[in-house]
Formats: C-alpha cells, sequence, structure tokens
C-alpha cells in the first residue's frame, strides 16, 4: 500500500486554540478537523473528482447520523459502556442507513477483510466518545510488579540470578 504525502503545517497559537475549540464542538479531534476542512475547500472548489466529493460527504453523513443515534441513545436509556455497539447494531437496522454504509465501504456491512472499514468504524467510534464525552482509549488494568522485587539495584544483597527472574 502506498504511503499518503504528509504534509506540516506550523500555525499561530490563537489558531491553534481556535481549531481546538471548533473540533471539540463539532466531536473531532484537531487533525480530523483539518483534514474535513480541507476536503469540504477543495470540493467546493471543484478540485476533487465528483465521486471522490461524493464519498467524503456520505462518510461524514453516515458518521453524523451515528454519533446523533448514539446521542439519543445515551439520551432516553442513560449511559450504556456498550454505546458504540449498540449504536452499530441500531443503524445496520436502519435500511437507509446500512445501505448507505454499504455503498461508501464497496461491500456487504458484515463482511470480512473490507479495507474501508478500518477507516469508517474507528471514525465512528472515535468521533462517537467525543460527542459524548466518553472515554477515547481504552483502559487496561495491568498488574504491575513491586519495584523493590523488579530492581535488583535497590537489592544489593540479592543475588544476580533471583534478580534475572
Amino acid at each position: 500500500m502506498a504511503k499518503e504525502p504528509v504534509i506540516g503545517l506550523r500555525l499561530e497559537t490563537e489558531i491553534v486554540e481556535a481549531l481546538r475549540k471548533l473540533a471539540e464542538k463539532n466531536g473531532r479531534d484537531p487533525v480530523e478537523q483539518i483534514v474535513f476542512l480541507i476536503t469540504e475547500a477543495v470540493a467546493d472548489a471543484g478540485l476533487l473528482s465528483p465521486s471522490r466529493a461524493e464519498w467524503h460527504r456520505l462518510r461524514e453523513s453516515l458518521i453524523l447520523r451515528f454519533v446523533y443515534k448514539a446521542q439519543k441513545i445515551t439520551e432516553v436509556e442513560g449511559w450504556r459502556t456498550d454505546i458504540i455497539a449498540e449504536t452499530a447494531r441500531r443503524m445496520l437496522e436502519d435500511t437507509t442507513w446500512r445501505a448507505d454504509y454499504e455503498r461508501l465501504i464497496g461491500a456487504d456491512a458484515y463482511a470480512r477483510n473490507v479495507k474501508l472499514k478500518d477507516v469508517i468504524n474507528p471514525a465512528l467510534g472515535r468521533r462517537t466518545k467525543l460527542r459524548l464525552g466518553a472515554e477515547t482509549g481504552k483502559v487496561f488494568a495491568v498488574r504491575q510488579p513491586s519495584i523493590f522485587t523488579a530492581s535488583s539495584h535497590l537489592h544489593p544483597e540479592q543475588p544476580a540470578a533471583e534478580a534475572a527472574q
């Protein structure tokens, strides 16, 4: 797979802060907001192919409808830890949303190994979590060894063989 070009930006602090506020208001992270604004601008200027502009707008429409449904579920039923999965289940029951989703990914909604699902599905979850103010990263309880048993230099009398275990 070819790597996409990377463009660096140097923005004034005031612009960055405004961008963060706009991104938060729109339920996006700042980088996603920049990509969205640029894509909208080049589409509006007629510089994208009609099919690419349509794909961009369809993707955004799918995400907005998904996020809206998650908000409604949360408002009516309260917070759920499985809000993303439950929203996806309900959206796939909506024949219009499902048809649009399948058109976007070019495959059946339940098909495996569809590359475009790697683009849209994380965006659905991330944007929903951002909009709902939910945790945006997975949190795992990791058993941590005691620093005293894991750091042999803290126990100079410990034999080297024991420290290696």
